[in-house]
């Protein structure tokens, strides 16, 4: 959580250009720092965690050409899967895998005398906001308890020996203030004891009582109510959702609980009615924060799923109170406040291109990883020695060691083709390989061209070579 003990947060710097999906935090009031929950600077600069994420750029080749592969296609393969089928395209070729056109296609173009091998991947770092290190606030740090008391745990297994226990009387309920940097959402949970049924208790953030709606909640059934305390009968099955009277929660079938009601008549999660006596629900039902049976009261401790609350920049209050009609109370040992890495803007960028893998094991420094290390250097190399500048740029320079200080652009730009090429021809002879980069060539086109033969250029002042300023001065 937060920043790496070794890692100076204002000093362990690396700026480089990335090329953002969109806009990218800090751009906008309503695309800010909190917006995609990253921690900000006081220079307007956010700090977030990111993710990387690969997936495939294209699912099909049809209306796809080569400048689309070239264009969108940024992780270079060594070449095509040993197992794969080739496909020709506009332009390319795909090597297919399985008959999908998927992470695994290998796209080969050819381009400036030059065969590209693409991986059919888009490498993209994600933002996953900043994940504050987890608030843990004990028992003895409730800000208000009302019907509950403090106590001492016997077992001393509960957090700094001491946990909150309730009194059987309605309204029971304890608070903490909770401070948190940002607004966002967090995950609240209770490390809890409880010896038998399954309960609920409602939450309170800043005085606003939280509810929390499953995706797996059933349709509304009526009531199912069954006399003659079947439970107790030879035979005996166990009753389904939104059936009665239960007393414990093996009455019911699997994967429901007997929501138990001690006081008056009650509502049930998922069901249609009220009643004074006991039904079984489903938990997927139940709204409130939900606390099953561990085995005991101040020694069998669990921690409850995480519930999603918003919390507001600075201090927010939460209260856990007992439901009315509930006798059986879980104990508490202490409140867990995490910050969850989960923008509510997905901002995003293209990943720069790589061999070596991104996603994977840290400190794994295998075998391939120093091939793939070995192919990203090659790659960087070839990528300099083909840039568009290069041939200029030792053309010129060379050009001016043989005596040339201001070639023409005529003059250049033939002698660059000869690097390219890797062939000159003059007088009916030829020099040079056939290969990009031929000195031989390049060499040939300095010395032999007109520009270099002509004795006519001799007398004009501005062409030849600048002495050096030393050779100046001293001469």
């Amino acid at each position: 959580y937060g920043i790496p003990a070794e890692v100076d947060e204002n000093e362990t710097l690396n700026w480089f250009k990335v090329h953002w999906d969109g806009d990218f935090p800090g751009s906008s009031p309503e695309n800010s720092c909190a917006a995609n929950m990253c921690k900000a600077h006081s220079d307007g600069s956010c700090v977030c965690r990111t993710s990387v994420s690969e997936s495939a750029v294209f699912d099909s080749i049809d209306n796809v050409d080569k400048e689309q592969v070239m264009g969108q296609l940024f992780l270079g393969a060594i070449g095509p899967e040993a197992n794969s089928n080739s496909t020709n395209g506009n332009g390319f070729i795909a090597h297919v895998v399985n008959g999908l056109i998927d992470t695994s296609t290998v796209f080969e173009v050819e381009d400036k005398g030059r065969t590209f091998f693409l991986k059919n991947i888009v490498s993209e770092v994600h933002l996953n906001g900043w994940e504050a290190v987890p608030t843990i606030l004990e028992a003895e740090d409730a800000a208000v308890l009302q019907n509950a008391t403090i106590k001492d745990s016997t077992e001393l297994s509960a957090s700094n020996a001491r946990y909150i226990d309730f009194d059987a009387t309605d309204e029971a309920f304890v608070t903490w203030d909770v401070s948190v940097s940002y607004t966002g959402d967090y995950s609240m949970s209770l490390r809890y004891a409880l010896d038998t049924y399954t309960r609920q208790m409602e939450v309170y953030v800043n005085d606003e009582e939280i509810k929390w709606t499953s995706p797996n909640a059933n349709p509304i059934i009526d009531l199912d109510y069954i006399s003659g305390n079947p439970q107790g009968a030879v035979g005996f099955e166990p009753m389904s959702r939104c059936q009665g009277d239960c007393d414990i929660d093996d009455h019911c079938a699997a994967g429901l609980f007997c929501f138990q009601v001690n006081k008056g008549g009650s509502a049930f999660p998922g069901c249609n009615g009220a009643s004074s006596s006991d039904f079984c629900v489903d938990p997927n039902d139940v709204d409130n924060m939900l606390f099953l049976p561990t085995g005991g009261t101040n020694d069998d401790w669990r921690l409850t799923e995480g519930k999603i609350v918003r919390l507001v920049e600075g201090v927010n209050t939460i209260k856990v109170k007992c439901p009315f009609g509930n006798d059986k109370r879980p104990t508490i040992d202490y409140l867990k406040i995490e910050g969850l890495p989960s923008p509510t803007i997905a901002s995003k960028f293209r990943n720069p291109p790589h061999f070596v893998a991104v996603i994977g094991e840290e400190n794994s420094y295998t075998e391939q990883n120093m091939i793939d290390a070995q192919y990203e250097t090659d790659a960087l190399l070839e990528h300099l020695v083909y840039h568009d500048n290069v041939a200029p740029f030792l053309t010129t320079r060379i050009m001016q060691r043989f005596g040339v200080s201001n070639p023409s652009p005529r003059y250049v730009k033939t002698c660059v083709e000869a690097f390219k090429t890797g062939l000159y021809t003059s007088s009916g002879s030829s020099f040079g390989d056939s290969s990009y980069g031929s000195l031989e060539a390049l060499s040939a086109c300095i010395v032999l061209d007109r520009e270099a033969t002509d004795e006519a250029l001799y007398e004009d002042p501005a062409f030849g070579a600048l002495r050096e300023p030393i050779l100046m001065v001293m001469n």
